[in-house]
């Protein structure tokens, strides 16, 4: 089976900045990837060129078969299969709950309101928050509202989950909540490109560990080989100090 996600030799610069340096990566359906490394190294611009939020400067993107090229109808087509949970939860305020995971259903798929508030609800269940439905986003935890937002995103039933430092706002219980259900995603073969700092959840779900320095890929494989038996002394002294 070919990669799901396919990344060759690309490259993105904003100004003087080298934000990603001839990168390439692969993932296999069903495959988990965690990215870590230090702030500025081009974990979150990799993310948003695999959804088409950036476009690369060189290189070669293709997601679920789709090439992200030039084409707007493409970058379209790709946001269809997959989901991206920002670091804040990117929830509309002056929707309730239920409301916020309706609207792509009904405006991207044209699902009639009440096929989306079946959808709706499956996903809230899914995450823990159907006693939520009716409640606003500031009536709800971090915790809560980025659940909210992972179910929001799963409403497009995509192919694949992209997470950029889902839990970098919350408190270590709420964090506890929100990787709980990553977790269950992992379990049910969701394919997803996690960029995080928690390398003790790094370690339980991902099938292999990328780091990056400097929009490079300095080193990747296996989870534990990565994270237990690094070959490169820049992951081993970023390790060192994740772990203190």
């Amino acid at each position: 089976m070919p990669p799901i996600i396919e990344v060759e030799n690309i490259s993105k610069r904003y100004g003087d900045h080298q934000a990603l340096d001839n990168l390439s990566i692969s993932v296999d359906p069903g495959e988990v990837v965690v990215i870590i490394g230090p702030s500025g190294s081009g974990k979150s611009t990799l993310l948003r060129c695999l959804n088409g939020l950036e476009r690369v400067d060189s290189g070669k993107v293709v997601v679920a078969g789709i090439p992200l090229d030039e084409s707007t109808k493409n970058a379209h087509l790709v946001r269809l299969n997959v989901g991206m949970v920002f670091q804040q939860f990117e929830l509309f305020i002056h929707l309730n709950v239920l409301e916020n995971l309706m609207l792509a259903p009904m405006v991207v798929n044209r699902l009639a309101k009440t096929d989306a508030e079946r959808i709706a609800d499956y996903y809230l269940g899914k995450v823990g928050l159907r006693s939520k439905a009716k409640s606003f986003p500031s009536q709800l935890s971090g915790g809560e509202k980025q659940r909210a937002a992972i179910a929001r995103a799963l409403c497009l039933n995509p192919k694949i989950m992209l997470f950029d430092e889902p839990t970098s706002a919350l408190d270590p219980e709420m964090t506890g909540e929100v990787l709980a259900v990553m977790k269950k995603l992992a379990d049910e073969g969701m394919t997803m490109v996690i960029v995080t700092h928690e390398i003790g959840f790094a370690r339980e779900v991902s099938d292999t560990v990328v780091f990056m320095d400097s929009g490079k890929i300095v080193e990747s494989g296996k989870t534990a080989d990565v994270l237990d038996y690094s070959r490169h002394p820049r992951t081993a002294e970023f390790l060192r100090k994740v772990l203190r």
